[in-house]
């Protein structure tokens, strides 16, 4: 899920307050349990662009063999991508290939934060079929 989706991410101790029900024998713990998602109409472009995040999420997964936030439950992935945590880029970048350092630097930009700061699919593609014909 795109980060622009997200609106607020807040402790079960901020909730218990909020709904009036915080007393001395409850909790402290600040594991997050409530999501808010944001309503709000989104132009084309950005619509496209949660599109380009979600393709970066896949491309990471391919290049790594792996599955993004393993181990994490969908609520604490959704808490990350929401607080702009991606999921390591080091293995692509310290393995010595251009190729790689490339991929990862496409990755990256279909990640930032803002939809409008990523880049649009057909540049990922061109990027990517650039890449694709020096190997």
């Amino acid at each position: 899920m795109a980060p622009e989706l997200m609106l607020t991410a807040r402790s079960k101790r901020d909730k218990e307050i909020a709904d009036g029900q915080a007393t001395d024998s409850n909790s402290t713990s600040e594991s997050f349990d409530v999501l808010k998602f944001e309503r709000k109409t989104f132009s084309f472009t950005e619509l496209a662009r949660m599109d380009v995040f979600s393709f970066g999420v896949l491309l990471w997964s391919i290049a790594i063999l792996d599955y993004p936030y393993r181990g994490v439950s969908p609520f604490e992935c959704y808490r990350q991508v929401g607080l702009g945590q991606r999921p390591p880029l080091s293995f692509l970048r310290d393995g010595g290939s251009s190729w790689a350092a490339a991929v990862a630097d496409i990755i990256e930009e279909c990640w930032a934060q803002d939809p409008l700061q990523r880049p649009a699919m057909e540049d990922v593609t061109k990027r990517l079929n650039q890449l694709a014909a020096f190997q």
